[in-house]
């Protein structure tokens, strides 16, 4: 008797949460096992490497394609890009009528709009039921990207990091979120310490940012809100054990994955 087929189901919180629990309700009837995230954490707030872990495990990756996933900043992107690093067959589902990330555009599509879920639905067990080491990656529809083996190289090694130094004791079908990490903007954090010095390098640091230091504390959210309002300068300060290098590494993993879906 063969092993189930493993399906990682990628999708967008905000307008795909029903077709995605749909799948994760009736995939495992046809004998496929399922993994989707259902821990309801923000994306930008995620310091694991939980969703990574769950594609490496998976033998095919379905991604369901509804507006949402068209953002720029698309966490669905993210997972993408990451089954991509590793060469997983990717399944496009299309829920509505708009088209994919063009990183996967190209990909094995079923358009569960414009036919009856029954339809759509055995063609996407068809697909599943294949070998996946008979996939074979279709040639990129998009311009060569020098960069790509090192981005891939790092993202692997930050996904590593992760895995080995944030821990979550409780499995994501329990719906608990993580810890939420967040910051403010403390302008004369380095000043008195270093005296002179560090009130010159606090000027000039706010300076190059285009920002006058007047000492005004601003709330953020995520590190990737005080990036874009200080234009991309940031000093990250803490105790030992708040979190900076976690927060520092699981933000470039969201930088390395927008890279490689767009080399601009």
């Amino acid at each position: 008797m063969s092993t189930p087929q493993h399906v990682f189901i990628s999708y967008a919180r905000k307008d795909g949460t029903a077709y995605a629990a749909r799948l994760d309700a009736t995939l495992p009837q046809q004998g496929f096992n399922t993994w989707r995230d259902q821990r309801g954490i923000d994306p930008t707030q995620d310091f694991t490497a939980e969703i990574e872990r769950a594609i490496e495990n998976a033998s095919y990756v379905v991604t369901c394609i509804t507006p949402d996933v068209r953002r720029d900043d698309s966490f669905v992107r993210r997972e993408i890009q990451f089954a991509q690093i590793l060469k997983k067959p990717i399944i496009v589902a299309r829920f509505r009528d708009v088209a994919p990330p063009i990183s996967v555009i190209n990909h094995t599509s079923i358009d569960f709009f414009r036919e009856s879920w029954t339809t759509a639905f055995e063609r996407l067990c068809g697909h599943l039921r294949q070998p996946p080491g008979e996939y074979q990656p279709l040639p990129p529809s998009k311009p060569p990207d020098i960069f790509e083996p090192y981005l891939s190289s790092l993202y692997q090694q930050i996904v590593r990091y992760l895995d080995k130094t944030v821990f979550s004791s409780l499995p994501h079908q329990s719906g608990t979120p993580l810890i939420t990490l967040r910051s403010e903007s403390r302008p004369e954090a380095v000043q008195g310490s270093l005296e002179i010095q560090a009130q010159k390098l606090t000027m000039a640091f706010f300076a190059m940012a285009g920002v006058s230091d007047s000492g005004i504390t601003l709330p953020f959210e995520d590190i990737q809100q005080a990036y874009q309002h200080y234009q991309g300068r940031l000093l990250i300060l803490g105790n030992p054990g708040a979190g900076k290098t976690t927060t520092l590494m699981a933000f470039a993993r969201d930088c390395v994955a927008k890279r490689l879906d767009d080399v601009s």
